[in-house]
């Protein structure tokens, strides 16, 4: 068997292993963090992650900690099967979570009586630390915005953070920052994928970094028509324009003329082959099982072993978010078809 074949196939049976409707409904019958912990521990891919855990001490962002390490260590274990070109491709993914959490820093500097910062240290990702673009484990020492810029000097984050630098925290333009370090990230996703593939296996690497692209931006547009009732010119300044299927001047037509519900329309006739099972109800769900449905056809089609890796790590995120809306919803005691409808798989 070829190196992609073993990767494929590795990764296809670890795929086997994830929480099913019967695992999910099981999940739903649970009625405090602790049953849930305990569920997991016993019956799951997580028991490895859980063991020792003591599930009446938990709390929840100690838990998702726990799963997105555990996520990541099956992920490590793919690795083994993969090339180096793999490893800078998921390097360049993780760029996520060094984004939410400055993100997080700033808002803990904004708001310093919050609890983003002690939010912030107990979910630092330190277990994939060694990917990351600089040492996270001192975002704890961070108490000014120009301590984040001394720290953040020599990534792709400097020149950004810098443009938004104010002597008033309060008057921070705080989605255009992410919007912008948004789009260091998929320009950077976009560079390697260009320096470490070819030929097929580019193409559909590119269209799917290109599809969650526009995804975001239909979404971002979506909710500010719908939500917020801004003005075209806002939006025109608040969101990058990105496109895959959909033509700039398409994407100029939402944000100038159509309503939300124009926009809801438009993408789910775009994306029909990605639809089944979506609700439009809830844009941010509709869109999760639309990004579900593109990675799970390719990690049931494809043999490339970039293709299955990033496949199998988004698909993996999206488990551990309804495992995290299920615990969600027992802590607010939320109805158990409201909380269904929040689960994506």
């Amino acid at each position: 068997m070829s190196a992609d074949g073993a990767m494929a196939a590795k990764a296809r049976a670890m795929f086997g292993e994830r929480l099913n409707a019967d695992a999910y409904a099981a999940l739903l019958q649970k009625r405090s963090l602790g049953e849930i912990v305990a569920y997991l521990k016993t019956n799951t891919l997580y028991k490895h992650a859980l063991e020792g855990v003591n599930e009446k001490a938990i709390h929840r962002g100690q838990l998702e900690v726990l799963l997105r390490r555990s996520s990541f260590d099956r992920l490590q274990k793919l690795l083994r099967y993969g090339s180096k070109e793999s490893t800078e491709l998921i390097m360049a993914m993780v760029m996520n979570m060094e984004i939410e959490m400055i993100l997080q820093c700033i808002r803990s500097l904004i708001n310093p009586d919050s609890d983003e910062r002690q939010q912030m240290i107990a979910e630092m990702p330190m277990y994939i630390s060694h990917y990351m673009s600089f040492d996270i484990s001192l975002l704890t020492d961070v108490t000014s915005y120009d301590d984040l810029l001394n720290l953040l000097k020599d990534t792709v984050y400097y020149d950004i953070l810098r443009r938004h630098r104010t002597n008033d925290l309060l008057s921070i333009d705080a989605a255009s920052l992410e919007h912008e370090m948004r789009d260091a990230y998929y320009q950077k996703l976009i560079r390697i994928a260009k320096a470490n593939t070819s030929g097929s296996e580019r193409g559909i690497i590119l269209q799917m970094i290109s599809m969650g692209a526009e995804l975001e931006t239909i979404s971002i547009i979506y909710r500010m028509k719908k939500y917020f009732r801004v003005a075209p010119a806002e939006i025109e300044h608040a969101v990058p324009l990105r496109t895959c299927l959909f033509k700039e001047a398409e994407m100029w037509k939402m944000i100038e003329e159509d309503s939300a519900e124009d926009v809801l329309d438009k993408l789910s006739r775009r994306y029909h082959r990605y639809v089944r099972n979506a609700d439009p109800a809830n844009i941010d769900r509709f869109i999760e099982r639309i990004t579900y449905n593109i990675y799970y056809t390719v990690i049931e089609t494809e043999t490339s072993e970039n293709l299955v890796l990033i496949s199998y790590l988004k698909l993996s995120q999206i488990e551990i978010h309804n495992v995290i809306n299920i615990c969600e919803g027992v802590r607010y005691r939320i109805s158990n078809d409201r909380i269904r409808a929040l689960l994506v798989y």
